[in-house]
């Protein structure tokens, strides 16, 4: 913790505190990682990156981590954060995109091709890596870019 901390300009001791108080390990903080469940790395993961003060966030299509009550906890911290900052979502899941995004693209072949909405974007999606075809012509459009600010 204390090496992320530094690298990200932070005070270790601050950071690290927020961190075991954020993903609920108790003395299981201390322990090393390599002793920790999946679901206790997953707490800590969480927090860590939370912690991380940013202007965007990128993340994966698992928004929450833990059981019912910790997951609820994340999704809530996650939605003050997004008040001020942005989210890049990067999912195999239409749904999930649904629901967090106001913006969607789809990747191909290294190219973001921006949809007009969720509903464009899944059927690009499902056409593309579902079925296996379609993306020809798609992909060879010029780079879409996505503006942050």
């Amino acid at each position: 913790m204390r090496n992320i901390a530094l690298m990200v300009g932070l005070d270790p001791d601050e950071y690290a505190l927020w961190c075991a108080d954020f993903s609920e390990l108790g003395e299981a903080f201390f322990y090393p990682v390599k002793l920790y469940s999946g679901s206790m790395r997953g707490r800590l993961a969480f927090a860590a990156s939370l912690g991380i003060p940013a202007t965007t966030y990128l993340v994966d299509d698992k928004l929450s981590v833990g059981d019912e009550q910790f997951r609820a906890k994340c999704e809530n911290a996650l939605a003050r954060k997004l008040r001020d900052t942005g989210l890049i979502l990067v999912a195999s899941n239409p749904r999930t995109t649904q629901e967090v995004c106001e913006r969607h693209g789809v990747v191909i072949r290294g190219k973001i091709i921006e949809c007009d909405s969720h509903e464009e974007a899944e059927e690009l999606f499902v056409r593309t890596f579902r079925e296996g075809g379609g993306s020809e012509d798609i992909a060879d459009e010029e780079l879409a870019s996505f503006d942050l600010d």
